[in-house]
């Protein structure tokens, strides 16, 4: 019989080590421990074992420390191992068997992941303490001269399996201990791999497989639109290589990735589309159809009629019943947790439950708690299935178990048993605790809102249900507030929303996008309604990424944004609900009126004219470009339909709002601006810091710009180029001068704060615009692309800009009769566009197109 070598890399694996070892004994001809760097007791372990050991110097690549055990084995087949491994029940004469017939040159084991560190190998394989299904490995490998590993981190054998080597499955099972949750962070195992995989996309880029598992560690980190970016790399790569054959890499792992990822996001098309280009590039794999009937089961929950329901769970039922047919089989690629078990059987037993066939429904369930008895998702299922097929009274009875945990299906279902036994008010009872059950959790199984729903509908008329349980009963309007820092500021507005006047079902999901100190501190502090919840980001991903996760945590159809520093009126929900039930449009959008809740001063003034009227007051339609979401609502269907999120990719303040306005216009949506609606804003910029905003925008507006080529308004706005730093001196110098002398004109003439009258609207948009497009170019000239290399007319753009802001202040003074601050202001506006020096650099083009252009402004400004 072929000769055996164990082959194992450590470092500091005491705790393991000897498991692993043990597990061999009598199986293994030899044993080479590869040590990485250990300060315990590992290699006095390994040489008690009477292994081999090499010291290797880690330097992060898996695949070097495989590699270096190589040389130490004679002949034969290696069996690798890692420490938190061990053989399972049977291993051992499976791979003796194999090893008599002698007819492969590669053996895939059965990896089994145990749940526990103290769970039995025996209870482990059989699945009684194993996490998710066995997904098949290559460890059994024949030592030729070119068995190699290859990639830094995720190392495989891939190149040489795939010269001509025969391939068989062994039923050898293999216990891993290094998934328990508990290990994994002790280990910091995911934040290693991150690195790691990170490292081996750039040594590889055009390879898709690390992109996918970069994709995996980023979720596991909690890291979703960070993940979602590397699984849609990874498939634009697939999808490359798909052009000349079938992809020579896993799908399986990619597809999973991307299409649960695009579940999540509520893109259910994208990830159908997935699964279909994945079973044209594969082989069948249970993943595709678990995920692919969930797919069609969302689509049956938000379907619009009940032929298209009835089509979409005959769909995912079908897909259901072929993942279940896998069940028993091993697989290459990683098989989702209880794919071909309890997860697969809770999903039928679902479908068979929406369809009203509650006996199917039943024994699916069961058949899920055999393999799982701890899903509270199949108990609260055998309970419905009870509660519908008419025994009220076994289901209360098997519902019992499922109270002690504070989920709001068990406490629904508890009052549907009530009622259906004839007790209202205990039926109402149960009704409250499902409020305060989904204050901390959302629903367990979608379908049950609708459930909820009727049943508040019947008990209502009768003054049964709570004021509470009504208000959380049919979530009609969810309030999202990003809010990052500035608890100060936040404070107000969550005790502002807390005093609502309506009766329309509301929830408030404040997104803590890594504030510091945390904003659940405050939430606590505050006596506050318990639709009022807090969702918390582990790190600071910028605006886009909070009010995507505030999407993702809420719940309600009509859905409306408040920034952390808008104060809300007090019927300010029932103002935004009023206007989406009469526009009787899902494409129509809303943007509520603000006004200052402090003393703005006179660029706050100007603030208002420029944005006439929602400082102001009024009501109408407005452009992509005033498209804020700052106090903003629209349907959650409108982004859903149109699989419309906000990109992640804008980290910094500025166009992340924009980006989505354009895309909604371009969808058909329209926006209106109402007179009511209002809100207070706590803080008003000054213009320096308005400047300066605007120039770390400059990244931001480059995206946009890449994103939406040919829009005419973005075009212009990147054209704020600079030519050379001394234009942009000048005309930060000009923007100092003009806001000097306003401060000093307002300080005698109040009327410079008039909001209504029109020179002060005309000065307040052409400052407005000065600082926009000064701020711009400050930016863009920090940025490689944009640096102060371009021609000298790209001056021109800001520069006029000031120009144009130098005449509206002298008409301004002309106007109130001082004549001689008018000329003085002029010609202060002069000095800095011009100078007097003929021999300086200002002698080009520059100065020339300047004095075409802005003089004849100037000039002209006073007769």
């Amino acid at each position: 019989m072929q000769r055996i070598t164990l082959c194992v890399i450590a470092k500091n694996e005491e705790a393991l080590l000897d498991g692993c070892l043990a597990s061999v004994r009598g199986l293994a001809d030899a044993i080479v421990v590869v040590d990485t760097g250990s300060t315990d007791r590992t290699l006095e372990i390994a040489r008690r074992h009477g292994a081999t050991i090499v010291e290797h110097a880690w330097d992060d690549d898996f695949s070097a420390a495989r590699n270096a055990a190589l040389p130490h084995v004679r002949g034969g087949f290696v069996l690798v191992l890692d420490a938190d491994e061990r053989l399972g029940p049977g291993a051992k004469s499976a791979i003796r068997k194999a090893l008599r017939r002698d007819d492969f040159d590669c053996g895939l084991l059965p990896l089994h992941n145990a749940d526990a560190l103290d769970a039995q190998p025996t209870d482990v394989v059989n699945g009684r303490a194993r996490r998710g299904e066995p997904v098949a490995l290559p460890r059994l490998l024949r030592r030729t001269p070119d068995l190699r590993w290859e990639g830094v981190v995720h190392e495989h054998v891939g190149a040489w399996a795939r010269a001509h080597r025969r391939i068989q499955h062994i039923r050898a099972p293999i216990v891993h201990y290094g998934a328990v949750p508990s290990l994994r962070d002790a280990r910091a195992k995911d934040e290693r791999n991150r690195k790691l995989l990170e490292r081996r996309c750039q040594l590889e880029p055009e390879n898709p497989t690390p992109r996918a598992y970069l994709a995996r560690e980023l979720e596991r980190l909690g890291d979703s639109s960070g993940a979602l970016r590397s699984a849609e790399t990874c498939w634009a790569l697939l999808t490359k290589a798909a052009l000349d054959g079938r992809p020579d890499h896993d799908v399986v792992l990619p597809a999973t990735l991307l299409a649960f990822l695009s579940l999540r996001e509520g893109r259910t098309a994208r990830a159908l589309e997935v699964l279909s280009d994945a079973r044209r590039w594969s082989e069948a794999h249970p993943n595709l159809d678990l995920l692919e009937g969930c797919a069609h089961e969302k689509l049956a929950l938000n379907a619009p009629d009940i032929e298209c329901f009835a089509g979409e769970l005959a769909l995912a039922r079908a897909a259901f019943e072929r993942c279940l047919s896998f069940a028993g089989r091993d697989f290459a690629a990683e098989t989702m947790p209880g794919a071909t078990g309890h997860a697969g059987h809770t999903r039928l037993a679902t479908v068979e439950l929406l369809s009203g066939d509650c006996e199917r429904a039943l024994v699916h369930f069961r058949a899920a708690l055999e393999d799982c008895p701890r899903s509270i998702e199949a108990q609260l299922g055998v309970v419905e299935a009870l509660l519908d097929s008419g025994r009220a009274a076994a289901a209360l009875q098997a519902l019992q178990p499922c109270l002690e945990q504070p989920r709001a299906d068990a406490w629904l279902l508890g009052a549907a048993c009530a009622d259906a036994l004839g007790a209202s008010e205990d039926a109402a009872m149960f009704l409250e605790r499902v409020a305060d059950a989904l204050a901390r959790h959302t629903w367990v199984a979608e379908h049950r809102a609708g459930r909820h729903n009727e049943l508040v509908r019947l008990l209502d008329p009768a003054g049964l249900v709570p004021a509470q349980a009504r208000s959380d009963a049919a979530t009609d309007v969810s309030v999202i507030v990003p809010a990052f820092n500035r608890l100060d500021l936040l404070r107000p507005v969550l005790e502002a929303l807390a005093r609502q006047t309506t009766r329309t079902a509301f929830e408030v999901v404040v997104v803590d996008d890594g504030s510091t100190p945390p904003v659940g501190e405050l939430l606590r502090s505050l006596a506050l309604p318990r639709h009022i919840r807090g969702v918390a980001r582990e790190h600071n991903g910028g605006r886009g990424a909070a009010l995507n996760t505030g999407l993702r945590s809420s719940r309600g159809e009509l859905v409306i944004f408040c920034d952390s520093d808008i104060v809300p009126d007090p019927e300010w929900i029932d103002d935004h609900a009023r206007f989406h039930r009469d526009a009787g449009d899902a494409r129509a959008t809303c943007l509520g009126a603000l006004e200052w809740a402090v003393d703005a001063g006179l660029y706050g003034a100007w603030t208002g004219a420029r944005s006439n009227p929602r400082l102001r007051g009024g009501t109408r339609p407005v452009d992509w470009t005033q498209w804020f979401t700052d106090n903003w609502s629209c349907r959650r269907s409108l982004l859903a339909e149109n699989d419309l999120w906000f990109d992640e990719e804008y980290k910094a303040w500025g166009f992340e709002e924009l980006d989505l306005a354009l895309r909604l216009t371009r969808a058909g949506a329209t926006n209106t601006l109402i007179e009511g609606a209002r809100g207070k804003h706590l803080k008003c910029a000054s213009p320096a810091q308005m400047i300066e905003s605007f120039a770390r925008s400059a990244p931001n507006l480059l995206r946009l710009a890449a994103k939406f080529p040919d829009d005419p308004t973005i075009r212009e706005w990147t054209r704020q180029r600079t030519h050379s730093a001394e234009a942009l001196t000048r005309s930060q110098a000009m923007f100092d001068t003009l806001w000097h002398k306003a401060q000093e004109v307002a300080a005698f003439d109040a009327t410079l704060s008039d909001a209504g009258n029109p020179l002060v609207q005309t000065l307040a948009e052409h400052m407005s615009d000065f600082t926009f497009r000064l701020g711009l170019a400050r930016g863009l000239a920090q940025q490689p692309q944009h640096a102060l290399d371009t021609r000298p007319e790209d001056d021109l753009e800001f520069l006029l800009a000031g120009a144009a802001a130098t005449v509206a202040l002298a008409t301004f003074e002309q106007s109130r009769g001082r004549s001689a601050e008018a000329r003085a202001t002029l010609d202060a506006g002069q000095s800095w566009l011009f100078t007097a020096d003929e021999r300086s650099a200002w002698r080009d083009r520059v100065q020339y197109e300047l004095r075409k252009q802005a003089l004849p402004l100037l000039a002209g400004a006073i007769p």
